[in-house]
């Protein structure tokens, strides 16, 4: 099986959160982070990598 650069992974994680993001109608910033983390974790990506990119968006 064939794995993925990281720099790929990462580039993927940001598109799918960015796109879902332009997607979510939700205003609290909180509950906003949370739907979005949810999706991607629904998605197979690990929480933390994606926590450290909705953190870098603040």
């Amino acid at each position: 099986m064939k794995e993925i650069s990281e720099e790929d992974y990462i580039k993927t994680l940001r598109k799918v959160l960015e796109t879902r993001a332009k997607q979510t109608t939700e205003k609290n910033p909180i509950k906003r982070k949370y739907k979005l983390l949810q999706y991607a974790c629904s998605r197979g990506f690990e929480q933390d990598l994606i926590l450290d990119i909705l953190k870098e968006e603040d």
